[in-house]
């Protein structure tokens, strides 16, 4: 497992979602702690020691992995059951597995069947582009896309009217995007 980086973000075992803020030193014992902020709630912000952050837990089980939201089929993205764990596999590399994934996507999904809009949020680097291109939809919103919007947040937006759902999508976004580390 590499060194967390600020940004990226990682999947805890029991399947919640967090995002890096930094790496800090403790002041007093020079530890490095992984400063992190949690991606669902109240969106409080943790420190953990960079060991602890890292440490495997299992075979193969680590106490937070890497979330790589192309790992994630977009038909498969409402199905996700909480406390799924990504773990990479020792013996393909991550180049390897993401050619494959790339790959097994474009061969069950008609890709040219989806928004080109959505196709570019869920590729999308920054809340603030996400922000951005959710209010770009908003004409053409429809059920189908907030679901897969949310679910690629790691957020559920009950059932409704579709104005209301979009608005607390939005909300939520506005959140992330608050919290967002800019470089």
């Amino acid at each position: 497992m590499g060194r967390p980086q600020a940004q990226e973000i990682y999947r805890h075992f029991k399947g919640e979602l967090y995002q890096i803020i930094t790496i800090a030193r403790h002041s007093e014992t020079s530890e490095e702690l992984v400063i992190y902020q949690a991606l669902y709630g109240e969106y409080k912000v943790y420190a953990r020691p960079l060991v602890s952050f890292i440490e495997e837990i299992g075979t193969g089980k680590y106490r937070f992995s890497l979330f790589h939201p192309t790992e994630t089929k977009t038909a498969d993205i409402k199905a996700m059951p909480a406390g799924t764990v990504t773990v990479e596999s020792k013996e393909e590399t991550k180049e390897e597995t993401e050619t494959k994934e790339e790959a097994e996507l474009n061969d069950e999904f008609d890709l040219s069947a989806i928004d080109p809009l959505l196709l570019e949020f869920l590729n999308a680097e920054t809340y603030e582009k996400r922000y951005s291109i959710l209010t770009a939809l908003h004409s053409r919103i429809t059920d189908e896309m907030i679901n897969t919007i949310a679910a690629s947040l790691e957020l559920e937006i009950a059932a409704g009217e579709i104005e209301k759902r979009y608005m607390e999508l939005r909300h939520c976004l506005t959140t992330m995007k608050k919290f967002e580390i800019n470089r």
